[in-house]
């Protein structure tokens, strides 16, 4: 019996030193858990604000880029209009040029002569007569407003022959009123339009409705050419 007791008092201190092992091991997994998940934790964090940059910095990019095509977009629309504006009247005729221009036809039951006798840059009076009649009444006197347009085409009876061709302007004459001399002659061109523009030959053109009249419906559009 005495024996026995010895053995038993020895093996207690045994047990308790196992017992704080464990204790002490628990404490140091339930550090590095710690210290794992707070590791972690700060990681994806990190991860998330460096992602959230990127995803300024690309947005950043992005806006600027939108921006540099908007501003692109709208220089090219400038340029395009600015082109736009030198093209609309690359055919206009000086109107400064035309006092004292007679224009000209050879012709039938239409006006031989409209000439611009006065008036200066838009307003001009145009005397209309019958010349080769020479007994012909006053020349129909009446007041005209010259304007650039822009650019379109008109068909032409050819000068001193039958053909027709397609001419572009950017010059309108509108008759506005009546000025003087034959005023019953002179009201029926009121509200008419003619076209200046510069032929081939170096000279200008005026284009006038058809007045002779006498022509297949085909070609009710076709102007007639007086010449300088």
């Amino acid at each position: 019996m005495p024996e026995e007791s010895r053995v038993s008092k020895n093996k207690r201190p045994n047990g308790g030193k196992k017992k704080f092992i464990i204790a002490l091991a628990m404490l140091v997994v339930g550090v590095l858990i710690i210290v794992f998940v707070v590791s972690n934790s700060s990681k994806k964090e990190s991860e998330s604000s460096q992602h959230s940059v990127s995803l300024f910095r690309s947005s950043s990019k992005s806006s600027k880029a939108s921006s540099s095509v908007k501003t692109n977009r709208h220089s090219s629309s400038k340029a395009a209009a600015s082109s736009s504006t030198n093209t609309e009247t690359s055919y206009a005729v000086d109107a400064a040029s035309l006092a004292g221009k007679s224009f000209t036809i050879k012709g039938v039951n239409t006006p031989s002569n409209f000439d611009f006798t006065s008036g200066s840059g838009s307003n001009y009076v145009i005397s209309i007569s019958y010349q080769q009649y020479p007994d012909s009444a006053t020349p129909d006197l009446v007041n005209s407003t010259i304007q650039n347009i822009p650019t379109k085409q008109v068909r032409l009876l050819g000068h001193g022959d039958n053909s027709v061709r397609t001419v572009k302007v950017d010059t309108e004459v509108t008759i506005n009123s009546v000025a003087g001399g034959n005023q019953d002659g002179a009201s029926k061109y009121v509200g008419n339009v003619a076209y200046l523009f510069y032929n081939k030959q170096g000279g200008m053109s005026l284009a006038t409705p058809n007045y002779a009249g006498n022509v297949p419906s085909e070609y009710n559009d076709v102007m007639l050419e007086y010449t300088d």
